[in-house]
């Protein structure tokens, strides 16, 4: 295989889609360090496809089917080496082919990059022109919905109307600069798509009646839009990797959530790492947690939830004590690159390599 830096273990010879080609992109990004968007702008620049923030975010985030020459210019620019470059212009002309006459790319679970994942709920007995005609439709129901989501998490308190048993957090995270977070056994709620979110409440107890299940998971989709809003908050996540191995809503639903972690965390105001079952015990082995730093850090506020529901720290001691406990536990846990690599290899192993999940209830 390929030994060039950040693309050695990358299979590109096997994409042809949009999604898989964003989701190998952002692997990339990754392994470059996380450049921030003006970064990139800036190290082309002077070049002859000189990048904008707009069009490389919305390539990494599977919004924007990229130029060719663009793709490669943000590739030198995380550093990708020359003699590579056939392979990623290959793959990119593969996509583009398979792509022509079609109003959207070939179905792929990592094609979806809103929290929402209703195209993964297609039937695999529709018509290959049905499926497109209908991802189209849901793409562009994606793209209204998620302009409306930010539209609404402009509003003041806009959480207030429905009805959270968390409402307090979600105003607190509104105002963070940093959100710290330690998940021991779900992905973090500003990680999720709605099908994983909703394959939670509908194992919850007491369980919420449909029309309230559906509230909760539109107001987790608006929540979530403060990562991506102007002058976002810092996020660090570890998830433990109990989390991520748990089949949430089954296989179909677990494949389409690991995509999304991958696509968040090549956001770059978002850091992703997996703490592994070989580091055995660890300070946070029996809680989750949320170190959350406010403008006024006499206001900083650790939250901590659990069956009988959530617990708000105040006191400088238990704020320090969090603070050294993720520092421990981001110092154990794989790097962003390993577990961007650790997430892809078990997507993969859900996916059987074929980008539709195996399922093993026959």
């Amino acid at each position: 295989m390929d030994d060039a830096p950040h693309t050695e273990d990358l299979d590109l010879a096997s994409v042809t889609t949009r999604g898989k080609l964003a989701e190998f992109l952002q692997i990339v990004h990754v392994r470059a360090d996380h450049p921030s968007l003006r970064v990139l702008e800036a190290r082309t620049r002077r070049g002859p496809d000189p990048l904008s923030k707009t069009v490389v975010s919305e390539m990494l985030r599977g919004q924007r089917f990229p130029k060719k020459a663009v793709m490669l210019s943000f590739l030198r620019a995380c550093g990708v080496r020359g003699d590579d470059m056939d392979r990623w212009s290959r793959a990119w002309e593969r996509v583009a082919d398979l792509t022509q006459g079609s109003r959207s790319p070939p179905a792929d679970l990592s094609d979806d990059v809103s929290a929402d994942s209703a195209s993964t709920r297609l039937s695999a007995g529709i018509g290959n022109p049905q499926i497109e005609l209908l991802r189209g439709q849901i793409d562009k129901l994606d793209a209204d919905n998620q302009r409306l989501r930010l539209q609404l998490a402009k509003q003041s308190a806009w959480w207030q109307s429905y009805d959270l048993t968390y409402e307090a957090l979600v105003g607190l995270e509104a105002e963070a600069l940093t959100i710290s977070a330690f998940q021991s056994s779900v992905v973090h709620g500003l990680l999720q798509t709605a099908e994983y979110a909703r394959a939670g409440h509908e194992g919850a107890i007491p369980r919420f009646s449909l029309e309230r299940i559906e509230m909760q998971i539109e107001a987790k989709l608006i929540r979530q839009t403060i990562l991506m809003r102007d002058h976002p908050p810092q996020f660090a996540v570890v998830l433990d990797e109990a989390a991520l191995h748990r089949m949430v809503g089954g296989p179909l639903v677990m494949a389409a959530q690991l995509a999304t972690i991958l696509k968040m965390s090549a956001l770059p105001n978002v850091t992703v790492q997996v703490l592994p079952f070989e580091q055995g015990a660890h300070p946070g082995l029996e809680t989750n947690f949320t170190v959350l730093e406010l403008p006024n850090p006499a206001h900083n506020v650790v939250y901590i939830e659990g069956l009988m529901g959530p617990i708000y720290l105040k006191r400088p001691d238990d704020i320090e004590r969090s603070h050294e406990v993720f520092s421990r536990l981001q110092s154990i846990a794989l790097s962003p690159e390993d577990t961007a690599s650790w997430i892809s290899h078990e997507r993969r192993k859900i996916t059987g390599g074929s980008g539709v999940p195996t399922r093993s209830d026959g």
